[in-house]
């Protein structure tokens, strides 16, 4: 399964990351003690999908926060088989 992560920040510029990972029996995955197969990151980290994610356009070199402090809507999608599973978004 993969799930990625993607936003737009305040300058309006695409952002994504995403991680492969293999389910445990029961078809859960911890990203706190998992490491991605393959991905934006390579290490166990719970806030990987987070801090790995990089611009999607050659234009933008640095995140720009919402203005005026507004809440940044992150949403995560889940993958299997390249099809959309599952998404769920985060502020």
């Amino acid at each position: 399964m993969v799930i990625r992560a993607e936003l737009v920040d305040g300058e309006g510029h695409p952002w994504s990351s995403e991680a492969e990972l293999v389910a445990d029996d029961s078809g859960a995955v911890d990203l706190a003690i998992q490491a991605p197969v393959k991905g934006s990151y390579r290490s166990a980290f719970a806030m990987g999908l987070l801090w790995s994610m990089t611009p999607a356009e050659k234009g933008a070199t640095m995140y720009r926060p919402p203005a005026e402090f507004a809440p940044q809507s992150i949403t995560l999608h889940l993958l299997q088989g390249g099809k959309e599973a599952a998404s769920a978004q985060l502020q």
